[in-house]
C-alpha cells in the first residue's frame, strides 16, 4: 500500500476572522446600542437612514466598525466563492485571501471617490451622498448574511453550492431594497437629471457586477 499525501491546511485564520468580526459586532452594539438596533431592523423600515445623517458617513464609529466587518466578511465570501467554484482543490489558504481582501479595500475606496467626484462634476452631490449612505448602509447589512453563510460553508455545510447560490440572492435582494429606496425618495431630481443618474448606474453600479463575475472565472 503506497501513502498518499493529502495536503490539510488550517483553518486557524478564518476561525481568527469570524472572532475577529463577532468582536467588531458587538462592540457597535455596545458603544451604539440603540443605532445598533435601527440598522439590525434596516429592510423593515427606514428609520436608520432617516435618522443618522450623510454627512457623519465616514466619521461616526458605528459605521465606520460596521464598515470593517463588511469588508472582512465579503473578501472571505469572494474568496470561498472562487474557491469552491473554480478551484475546487479543497484547501483554503490564507495566502490567497490577503489579495482578495486588499483588492476588494481599494475597490470600495476607489469607487467612493468616483462617485463623489461624478456628484461634484454633475452638480448631484446631494443625491450621490443620500445613495452612496443608502447603498452602503443596506451593503453593512448584508455583510450580517455574508457572515453566517461563511460560517456554515467552512464549518457545517462545506462546497454547497446551494446555500452560496442562495447568499448571492438574498445579497441581491437586499441591496436591491436599498437603491430602490433611495429612487424612490428622490425620484423627482432623479427624472429631472435621468441621464446623469443612468450613466451612474452602468459606470458605478453595472460595471462594478461585471468586474466581480470577470474575476470569479479567472
Amino acid at each position: 500500500m503506497e501513502l498518499e499525501y493529502r495536503p490539510i491546511e488550517s483553518l486557524d485564520w478564518i476561525t481568527f476572522l469570524i472572532l475577529f468580526s463577532l468582536m467588531v459586532l458587538a462592540s457597535g452594539k455596545y458603544y451604539h446600542p440603540s443605532r445598533f438596533m435601527n440598522f439590525i431592523s434596516l429592510p423593515l423600515n427606514d428609520k436608520y437612514v432617516s435618522l443618522y445623517e450623510r454627512g457623519t458617513l465616514f466619521f461616526n464609529g458605528f459605521h465606520l466598525s460596521i464598515t470593517v466587518f463588511q469588508v472582512v466578511n465579503y473578501a472571505l465570501f469572494i474568496y470561498l466563492t472562487k474557491e469552491m467554484l473554480w478551484d475546487q482543490s479543497g484547501v483554503v489558504s490564507q495566502y490567497g485571501f490577503y489579495p482578495v481582501l486588499g483588492g476588494l479595500l481599494l475597490f470600495l475606496v476607489a469607487k467612493t471617490a468616483l462617485q463623489l467626484g461624478q456628484g461634484y462634476i454633475f452638480q448631484l452631490e446631494s443625491l450621490v451622498g443620500d445613495l452612496i449612505f443608502y447603498k452602503s448602509s443596506y451593503f453593512n447589512y448584508s455583510s450580517l448574511v455574508v457572515f453566517l453563510v461563511n460560517i456554515s460553508l467552512v464549518y457545517i455545510w462545506p462546497q454547497s453550492t446551494l446555500l452560496l447560490y442562495i447568499a448571492l440572492g438574498l445579497i441581491l435582494v437586499i441591496n436591491s431594497v436599498g437603491l430602490l429606496s433611495v429612487i424612490k425618495q428622490h425620484q423627482n431630481l432623479i427624472q429631472a437629471n435621468l441621464i446623469y443618474f443612468i450613466l451612474y448606474l452602468c459606470t458605478l453600479e453595472i460595471a462594478p457586477l461585471v468586474l466581480f463575475g470577470s474575476y470569479l472565472k479567472v
